[in-house]
């Protein structure tokens, strides 16, 4: 860990403020560009980085932490999984058994990610990429979105996931051509 964060995650956990909105400032992009991806929509994107901050602030101070940002995104992604599972459980008590396209599914209806088209082209890809990103499963999404968009090498992926690197990269490579073939319009 940066020695910078590692000082910064000291002073946060002993209760300073200033300490702990630098970290903030430093990976709330980051952090809130991640959970879109991962949820889709904006709400439950909201939800789930506030949530995330919480149970980093709670942690803080009791656990040992080497890489602020990975251990970070690790703390989004169980609780993207929690958020899944308790959807599973809300479909079987209403009598209805879950199919693997329900966990992209969000109540709200079609979902694109945030966008300031420039031109027509870039909204048709903008939007290319959204209906492809819907085809992958949660598994597959949150690899492709840690190693391609959030830059996280296979070995820290494999880390922040409890999965082997070989895991990682056969799961990155399903996803990869999962895009591909949805995206061969583009090429």
């Amino acid at each position: 860990m940066a020695r910078d964060d590692a000082d910064l995650l000291t002073l946060a956990s002993q209760g300073d403020q200033a300490a702990f909105a630098r970290l903030y400032n430093k990976y709330e992009t980051d952090l809130y560009r991640f959970v879109f991806y991962l949820a889709g929509e904006p709400d439950t994107a909201e939800e789930l980085f506030q949530d995330t901050w919480i149970r980093a602030v709670k942690h803080m101070g009791k656990t040992r932490i080497t890489n602020f940002k990975s251990w970070l995104f690790k703390v989004a992604v169980n609780l993207y999984r929690d958020e899944l599972r308790r959807r599973k459980v809300r479909r079987l008590f209403l009598g209805r058994m879950p199919v693997e396209e329900d966990y992209d599914k969000t109540e709200s209806g079609p979902v694109a990610v945030p966008q300031t088209p420039s031109k027509a082209d870039d909204f048709s890809i903008r939007e290319g990429i959204s209906k492809a990103m819907k085809k992958l499963s949660p598994k597959q999404k949150t690899v492709f979105v840690l190693t391609y968009i959030e830059g996280f090498k296979i070995r820290e992926v494999s880390e922040m996931l409890g999965k082997a690197e070989g895991t990682i990269k056969c799961t990155l490579h399903r996803a990869l051509t999962i895009l591909r073939g949805e995206l061969e319009e583009f090429r």
